[in-house]
């Protein structure tokens, strides 16, 4: 029997590695014939390995050792015998072929092999947290992701992703989809109008209540404006007599069950508390006003109605999953049309009046010709596109056209294709644009440039520059209008004004900005008229064209100094804080504040006793309600 120079373990006769270290048998000392291990005595004992003269000293376990099978008296091989016992086996290295450079030699291969595998698992280690951090920043640094795809798409990939971000990844289909169903709707306001609008968004809405407040603020110097627009008097004491309004309400949209609690209040009284609530399954819906009835008010909900809203629900998954599919389809679409135009990449300097930056530029020209190869790429990229084709088809139905079959579908589409190949490139309009983009580090857009080199024209000048303390901003479209823009920058926030000017009639207004930005939005933001164009618009108000001259005068200086504006203290995607309003004087004479936040949906809560009887319950609300809003109007 043979055994493992390297751990000692009995090896099969053919066996030409080990199986328990791996160890290649070739490097294995043959075994004698059975005649001469007969003539090895039973008590020959062999020499330690540590007691070889001239060997180093070394651990029983660091070297690679042989044993020959020793008999015992139980037929057992001494070997085996003892290996229970932590038996070491002992070599003779004065007459074994095994010397002590060679076990030397297997001792440092070993120890240069464990280094060489520490240092590859070392490697391998290093490289896996290195791609691991790339994945994490591109997708939670968009610094990093802008660099990445600045630095390695196509130019013409890069233009679309710039595009997507400067318009926030809106889904054009979908805003398109609800406006559509909306005009549709030929002023239904039941359920069969709001549900199919409500399915394509109501995703968002499933499993979440949204609590928000609005709050009606009015301040004494109103009541100037109000003289100075020679309102009626009556008019002006109920404003007297008004200071605020608020309303807050609470909105839990379930599966099957909807609530809305609302709260109205006058100059901070209470004028009444409304708790709406549904069970579409159990087909019931109440009206609890509180204060104001002794006892809610329950009605059965119409099949149409529960349908309505249940089918909503249920289809809400599968919208927005195809409205996922939609976007990557215009996606998908857009690259083709981006690709056709030869987008090339480089770099230019964008100037203002006392600014320049330099930015990437991305920039390609688009003539007829060019739009004949896209739309030739499109029909192709069409005619064998089972998503768009069934798209197609479905839309067509909804819309209550004649019925097409996708064969007879692909067929039109490849019609129209051999014709515009047929067609001549002039066809499509003997035009040439000149389109250059201007591109700061984090991809949005700063700049833009249109030119018509067939007329020798400039269509649209855009640039929006800044540095750490100032801006600038410059837009010119086709000579007749312009705004201009200048101010300080502080914190990433814009403090100064715009100017919107018309060729024709001149300066149309004024936009100032107070530590305003966009991303995200906060600050406050105004919007003040010319004179001019005010007193252009009012002439065609009875308002002013029937008050005297004097009047005249009054209500156009009066109107001169009102503002519109847009006040935002945080703008986030389940939270947002802002208000909207008139300010006369620099005074904020009326406004309108908006809280809104959303959060997991509560508990709908549902009356536990109600009346069927609507006229009684009307006739109680309404002695109560008029009461209440007497009583607040007095204080």
């Amino acid at each position: 029997m043979k055994y493992c120079t390297h751990c000692g373990n009995p090896l099969e006769a053919d066996s030409k590695f080990c199986i328990s270290c791996g160890t290649p048998v070739e490097n294995e000392i043959q075994p004698e014939n059975s005649a001469n291990n007969d003539n090895i005595p039973e008590t020959e004992v062999l020499p330690p390995v540590n007691e070889v003269p001239g060997v180093p000293q070394q651990p029983a376990n660091d070297f690679n050792t042989v044993a020959e099978e020793i008999p015992s008296d139980n037929g057992v091989p001494a070997y085996e015998a003892n290996n229970s016992n932590n038996y070491q086996p002992e070599i003779d290295f004065q007459n074994s072929p095994v010397s002590t450079s060679y076990v030397a030699e297997d001792a440092g291969k070993s120890a240069k092999g464990g280094k060489l595998k520490k240092r590859i698992i070392a490697a391998f280690t290093v490289v896996c947290v290195l791609c691991a951090s790339t994945v994490s920043a591109y997708f939670f640094i968009p610094s990093f992701k802008n660099w990445v795809i600045k630095t390695f798409a196509s130019p013409s990939d890069y233009l679309g992703y710039v595009i997507e971000k400067n318009m926030g990844g809106a889904n054009a289909s979908a805003v398109f989809d609800a406006v559509k169903k909306a005009s549709q709707s030929e002023g239904k306001v039941g359920a069969e109008a709001v549900g199919p609008i409500l399915a394509s968004n109501v995703a968002d809405f499933v499993g979440s209540t949204y609590d928000m407040s609005m709050k009606v603020s009015v301040d004494n110097s109103i009541f100037s404006l109000l003289s100075a627009l020679n309102l009626d008097e009556d008019f002006i004491d109920v404003a007297d007599n008004f200071s605020s309004a608020e309303f807050a309400a609470s909105m839990t949209v379930k599966e099957t069950q909807f609530g809305l609690n609302t709260t109205g209040k006058i100059n901070k009284k209470e004028i009444i508390k409304a708790d709406i609530s549904a069970d579409f399954k159990e087909k019931i819906a109440f009206i609890d006003l509180n204060d104001l009835n002794e006892t809610a008010y329950g009605v059965e909900l119409d099949d149409e109605d529960v349908e309505a809203y249940l089918d909503a629900i249920k289809s809400a998954d599968e919208n927005s999953k195809e409205n996922k599919a939609n976007k990557k389809l215009i996606t998908r679409y857009a690259k083709i049309i981006l690709s056709d135009l030869n987008v090339k990449k480089g770099s230019e300097k964008l100037e203002t009046d006392n600014l320049s930056k330099k930015y990437t530029t991305l920039s390609f020209t688009l003539k007829g010709s060019d739009l004949k190869k896209i739309a030739q790429d499109v029909l192709e990229e069409a005619k064998d596109d089972d998503q768009l084709l069934d798209l197609i088809i479905e839309e067509n139905e909804k819309q209550g056209g004649q019925k097409i079959t996708k064969s007879a579908l692909k067929k039109s589409i490849e019609q129209e294709l051999m014709m515009i190949k047929n067609m001549n490139a002039n066809s499509f309009g003997n035009f040439k644009f000149v389109v250059v983009v201007y591109v700061d580090g984090d991809s949005m857009i700063k700049g833009m440039r249109i030119e018509d080199e067939e007329h020798d024209a400039e269509l649209l000048y855009y640039a929006d520059i800044e540095d750490k303390k100032e801006f600038e901003t410059i837009v010119t479209i086709a000579d007749e209008l312009e705004i201009v823009g200048s101010g300080t920058v502080k914190n990433k926030k814009r403090t100064g004004e715009y100017e919107v000017n018309s060729a024709a009639d001149g300066n149309i207004l004024t936009i100032t900005l107070k530590d305003w930005s966009t991303n995200p939005m906060e600050g406050r933001l105004s919007v003040r008229f010319s004179e001019d164009f005010t007193e252009e618009v009012l002439r065609d108000l009875p308002l002013y064209y029937r008050a005297s001259r004097f009047e005249r005068e009054a209500i156009l200086m009066a109107v001169k100094n009102i503002e519109f504006f847009i006040d935002i203290e945080k703008a986030k995607e389940d939270d947002f804080a802002g208000g909207i309003g008139i300010s006369f004087k620099g005074n904020d004479v009326i406004k309108l504040e908006v809280e809104a936040s959303k959060k997991e949906a509560g508990k709908v809560k549902f009356p536990k006793e109600y009346t069927d009887d609507a006229l009684d319950w009307i006739r109680e609300i309404r002695s109560n309600f008029s009461d209440k809003l007497e009583e607040a109007m007095d204080n």
